[in-house]
């Protein structure tokens, strides 16, 4: 912002565009019949990115039924420390996930959306992370 360049320029009002073009699309949700339970997945990698950090990432799905559930929110982030093995960058990315989980489940309780009272189902596919947690 201190020195916009020409390139920078271009690529605001390419976003803009974007905004300005899409600004009538959205998602559209029918949860009749659908449990209203948050399920979340996440998964991450082992220093597959810059300077041997990892990058974590979850999603969180509104039911738990494979044929019902629909996107309500997804996360992707570079992770600030090195991590020595795969267990504990999946570690992060799963406590990251409950935390927001409980985060979400306040806040649609909040907004009249009523979650189910049983706890949240998270999916992680590394078996040392799956056992570290349970």
């Amino acid at each position: 912002m201190h020195r916009p360049t020409e390139g920078a320029l271009q690529a605001a009002l390419c976003i803009i565009r974007y905004l300005y073009d899409t600004k009538s699309m959205q998602l559209t949700y029918n949860l009749s019949g659908v449990t209203k339970d948050l399920t979340g997945y996440c998964d991450s990698d082992l220093g597959g990115w810059h300077d041997g950090r990892s990058r974590g990432g979850w999603g969180v799905k509104v039911g738990n039924d494979a044929h019902h559930n629909s996107p309500f929110v997804w996360n992707c982030h570079l992770e600030r420390v090195i991590f020595r093995s795969i267990a504990d960058s999946e570690q992060s990315a799963c406590a990251r996930l409950g935390c927001d989980l409980v985060a979400y489940r306040r806040l649609a309780t909040e907004l009249g959306f009523r979650v189910d009272d049983k706890l949240s189902h998270v999916y992680s596919d590394n078996r040392p992370t799956v056992r570290r947690t349970v």
